[in-house]
């Protein structure tokens, strides 16, 4: 097996530094209540229904390291963007009614709501 063989499921380094493994529980946005239960702001953008294992960052596209705050509006900007996309993709094809689709839009776009940590 010569070093660019991998087997199935298994990913390449390159793989690996692009789209590496990451914790909710390590991330900026991560929090848990009073009542130990998780949660994070970008549960629609992340998935976080098992905090503690590790996850592909694709799967989680707002992961903020807790160090690294000031990185953070890069991977929420374009998963917002994503949904923007899709949804005006939804509007154009009629699958969703014009009104709906612009509340939709406003709620997604106003990014003041990113900085709720620091309230």
């Amino acid at each position: 097996m010569n070093s660019n063989d991998k087997g199935v499921g298994e990913m390449s380094v390159i793989e690996k530094l692009h789209n590496p493994q990451v914790y909710c529980t390590k991330c900026l946005f991560f929090r848990v209540d009073e009542y130990e239960t998780p949660y994070c702001y970008h549960e629609e953008e992340c998935y976080i229904h098992i905090p503690e294992d590790s996850t592909l960052l694709s799967d989680r596209p707002c992961y903020t390291p807790k160090e690294d705050e000031g990185k953070m509006f890069e991977g929420c900007l374009m998963a917002r963007l994503q949904k923007i996309n899709e949804i005006a993709n939804k509007c154009i094809k009629l699958e969703m009614a014009v009104d709906d689709c612009l509340q939709q839009i406003r709620r997604i776009s106003d990014i003041s709501e990113l900085m709720w940590w620091k309230r």
